[in-house]
């Protein structure tokens, strides 16, 4: 929450709406996007059941059906690759406001050091899932920086520690000067 500007807020792939609810308590104007049809009924039903109000779309990323300048900030956590995809980011490009940003949470480093968390390490590590700890490697978001900024967006990258995990954070800055022709074409 502390990364969201503006009242408008767009999550991509909102899953079952735990943030959804988080950002319609903090009294944000929100949307939720979600291809999955399951992860729509569980979220409406999140919603419900906690006096959350946020509207709910089913639909692609890469081609938001909402009109341009519509949202302050486009938020998403642990997306599928279906974000870094030139189609999903020039769609982000196109509802973001000038000055808006979009905020990704790309994924997320277990640090505690009881079993549950060093169980979840070995999982990872057995399947080949397990990437450095955010900030532990050459460069912390890696082809994420790198698809962002050929959209034209301006990154501030950073980790954020909570109890018993780091997260990586991105936040993309659609400038207040850019216009929708800035964005290159996907």
């Amino acid at each position: 929450l502390p990364y969201v500007r503006g009242s408008r807020v767009l999550e991509l792939a909102h899953g079952p709406g735990h943030m959804l609810l988080a950002l319609a308590r903090a009294g944000y104007s929100v949307t939720g996007l979600d291809l999955s049809p399951q992860m729509g009924r569980m979220a409406r039903r999140r919603l419900a059941r906690s006096g959350g109000d946020a509207a709910l779309v089913r639909g692609r990323g890469e081609a938001l059906p909402f009109a341009s300048n519509s949202f302050d900030t486009v938020y998403s956590s642990f997306p599928t690759p279906f974000i870094l995809a030139g189609e999903t980011l020039h769609s982000v490009w196109q509802v973001l406001a000038p000055g808006g940003r979009l905020v990704l949470v790309p994924r997320a480093h277990l640090t505690g050091k009881g079993a549950a968390s060093r169980f979840v390490n070995w999982l990872y590590w057995i399947t080949g899932q397990r990437q450095p700890a955010p900030g532990r490697e050459a460069s912390p978001a890696g082809a994420w920086v790198e698809r962002v900024e050929r959209q034209g967006f301006r990154l501030e990258v950073g980790t954020v520690a909570l109890p018993g995990s780091e997260v990586l954070v991105i936040i993309a800055h659609k400038d207040a000067g850019a216009g929708q022709a800035s964005c290159p074409l996907p």
